[in-house]
């Protein structure tokens, strides 16, 4: 028994692993866990979609969108210690800082309307400040036409009742037991509160991708560029087919359809597909020389040692998984030989 810092002892470490374990066990048998995982999996490639130019490289033009992505974890994680109310409150803050990843980048200067904020100067805008600028855009205005974005708005902002507690049904008030009528604070699992926070998680996840899609409909767009780029696409703000899928799912089929629509007319969906469809196709011969340098600069960064034993991991997963890796092996002994060579197999100090 730990020592008891506060006298009602409504909240502990100690709790927290009961009530993950309780937590564990829901997520397992419902397949509710499952969800989850499949929802950030297809949520994550959306930092992808805002352009990248040389001047934005290591600029923190992203950093919202990172830090709301920490907070949609650090979400997760408070409701499975049973912190339901907290939970909810992360999610706000989710909201509040994946929208600034399009406020900030509204225009191609993000990287330099950022930088007073980025370097704590200035305010955290209002969520109702960032919002109207946002809806303002053409891409917004012309979706809002087809879909009502502005009350899904509004309704994943009623997130805040948990950051400012209105009333018991925000609070860290709970039924107890799970369905009675009388309310008790304190540290323990319930599927109710679990399942309110779901919808909420999903809700908000599901409006932050479609608002990152409609604002950069390239995104929907389902395209091969390696065979334009081999292993170096632009960062023009283009994703992998499966990923694109990936966000339909998510965003749903009808909603997707939709935003599609948008990127026909989008002058910078319009400007890029024109220029890649313009360039040959790449060579087999080319992309594997892309490959081979790619790699020469990863044994130089990582070490011979290093370099081989990642390799020979993917490998395995490939072989386990039933692929052809005589290919993948013959470029591995050349390019040791090479690193032998070169003198890069020796132990770094």
């Amino acid at each position: 028994m730990g020592m008891t810092f506060f006298p009602t002892n409504e909240y502990s470490a100690e709790k927290c692993w009961h009530v993950h374990e309780r937590t564990r066990e829901y997520l397992n048998s419902t397949g509710v866990g499952d969800e989850i995982q499949r929802i950030t999996f297809c949520f994550f490639p959306t930092w992808q979609l805002v352009p990248g130019t040389r001047d934005q490289v290591l600029s923190g033009h992203t950093f919202p969108w990172y830090e709301s992505f920490h907070d949609l974890e650090i979400s997760f994680t408070l409701t499975e210690f049973g912190l339901y109310k907290h939970a909810h409150s992360a999610l706000r803050s989710a909201l509040e800082l994946g929208l600034l990843l399009v406020y900030w980048n509204m225009e191609e200067n993000g990287h330099n309307a950022i930088k007073e904020w980025l370097r704590s100067r200035d305010s955290t805008p209002f969520a109702s400040k960032v919002w109207k600028r946002i809806s303002a855009h053409p891409n917004f205005e012309s979706f809002q036409r087809s879909f009502d974005l502005e009350s899904q708005f509004k309704s994943v902002s009623t997130l805040s009742d948990f950051v400012h507690t209105k009333g018991a049904k925000y609070s860290n008030f709970r039924p107890f037991p799970e369905g009675g009528t009388f309310w008790l604070p304190g540290q323990r699992f319930s599927e109710s509160a679990f399942t309110a926070w779901h919808d909420a998680f999903t809700s908000t996840v599901r409006f932050l991708a479609v608002c990152y899609l409609v604002r950069y409909p390239l995104g929907t767009v389902k395209y091969d560029w390696g065979n334009k780029f081999g292993i170096d696409t632009p960062t023009f703000g283009g994703l992998e087919p499966n990923q694109v899928s990936r966000l339909e799912e998510l965003v749903t089929p009808d909603i997707f359809c939709k935003i599609s629509a948008i990127a026909e007319n989008d002058s910078h969906v319009v400007r890029i597909m024109e220029w890649v469809r313009g360039l040959p196709d790449l060579s087999e011969e080319n992309v594997e020389a892309q490959i081979i340098e790619q790699n020469k600069l990863l044994i130089q960064d990582m070490g011979l040692n290093e370099w081989l034993a990642f390799q020979k991991q993917a490998i395995q997963h490939a072989a386990d998984a039933g692929q052809d890796t005589n290919h993948w092996k013959s470029r591995l002994a050349n390019l040791c030989q090479w690193a032998r060579n070169h003198g890069l197999d020796k132990p770094r100090p």
